[in-house]
């Protein structure tokens, strides 16, 4: 029996230059679940069970994949607040109590988000969170009730991994990168990738908003059961007039939301709906922001204006709906402003139908971006020569 000595030729295969349908759609979702689950921080809930705590994330991750504009807007509301926050954080060190742990942005945050509670066995949500307005109230009259918490707490409280956000911010960039390779090199880019692209853009700026919020909270900082603490407690529930505090649809006259001192934090409402969905103070409060951020989400699917659709018809209902989500903010600032002072009892029928319809143009663009997806040209199968080359998910 004869040996052979040959060995075998070193080779290496380049991977293939096209794609296919799946490889298209698998990249879009995986980008989007991995950039919505990094950048989603939801507030710090009560002391409630994994699964709730699982129910809120993908509460917001819906948002996030179906309305990302919301969670952008909500995401400037909370830095916003934070910033307002900041000024009387830092000076209280000038009042009677002196922290050893600088107040940070990363503090304001967390105060934003329910991270104090006071913490009472009768009280049946077993915590009531402080709001941000009732942070300012204890820190400009009883500061010293106030838990000491570092940087560090606040950290060790905090689930998230870097490594989570590390991969999240390299597959976005990579998305991004190929989105604009394709279209230097005359490259077609799907529908489908083209409302990736505009969520992708969303999630990152909301995660710059969001960057010092700290993120998976498990819990909030509880102020100890004390005889002051009770009577603070109830000082705060009488300037408010309620115990329910947070959502009171029926607040006096002359007092907002924004004077709510304490707030429960039970409902998943209050997660999803309470902050997201602006009203008319909200529009005034958010100024220019409102129009710019709506803006942010809506420009991108100008990409796709002169893109290969079925039929001419689903060409011109993409245009439409691409110009009506991007002047949404500027509709919705006008018609709320019009409303608030034409009618001393406005009736908001026409924000509803406006709501509707803005409704109707996000489900068809997502719908449109799906089912283009089997229509596309055969350039858009077609890959730019280094994306292979990049680590990414797909």
């Amino acid at each position: 029996m004869r040996l052979t000595t040959d060995t075998p030729e070193f080779n290496v295969q380049s991977d293939p230059s096209t794609r296919g349908t799946w490889g298209i759609f698998s990249t879009c979702l995986s980008t989007l679940i991995i950039c919505v689950w990094t950048a989603v921080h939801v507030d710090t809930p009560a002391q409630r069970s994994l699964l709730w705590s699982i129910l809120v994330k993908l509460g917001w991750m819906i948002i996030g994949l179906f309305a990302p504009e919301l969670l952008l807007l909500l995401a400037y509301r909370q830095w916003a607040a934070a910033q307002g926050l900041m000024q009387p954080l830092l000076d209280h060190n000038s009042n009677e109590r002196q922290f050893q742990s600088p107040w940070t942005l990363t503090h304001a945050f967390y105060a934003c988000m329910g991270g104090y509670a006071f913490d009472f066995p009768e009280v049946k949500e077993a915590d009531s969170v402080i709001s941000p307005y009732g942070i300012k109230f204890l820190v400009n009259h009883f500061p010293h009730l106030l838990p000491e918490v570092s940087d560090d707490n606040i950290c060790d409280r905090d689930q998230g991994s870097s490594l989570a956000k590390t991969i999240s911010l390299v597959q976005l960039l990579w998305f991004c990168v190929n989105c604009a390779s394709r279209r230097t090199q005359g490259l077609p880019i799907s529908l489908l990738e083209v409302t990736t692209l505009a969520h992708a853009i969303c999630m990152f700026v909301t995660y710059l908003f969001w960057f010092d919020k700290p993120l998976d909270v498990n819990g909030p900082t509880l102020i100890a059961d004390t005889p002051e603490a009770r009577q603070v407690c109830a000082l705060i529930i009488k300037t408010t007039f309620e115990t329910a505090l947070y959502d009171m649809p029926n607040l006096p006259k002359g007092v907002n939301n924004d004077q709510v001192l304490l707030r429960p934090n039970s409902s998943l409402q209050s997660f999803i709906l309470g902050d997201a969905v602006p009203g008319v103070e909200g529009v005034y409060r958010s100024g220019l922001a409102t129009p710019l951020l709506y803006a942010m989400y809506g420009i991108p699917h100008f990409i796709g204006w002169n893109a290969v659709f079925p039929t001419s018809i689903e060409q011109t209902l993409w245009r439409t709906a691409t110009i009506f989500i991007t002047g949404w903010g500027v509709i919705l600032c006008i018609a709320v402003i019009l409303i608030f002072r034409l009618y001393p009892h406005p009736k908001w029928s026409l924000i509803h139908v406006l709501i509707a319809f803005y409704g109707a143009a996000s489900v068809y663009v997502v719908t449109e971006s799906l089912r283009q997806l089997f229509y596309l040209p055969p350039g858009a199968y077609e890959l730019p020569s280094w994306s292979n080359y990049w680590p990414h998910f797909s």
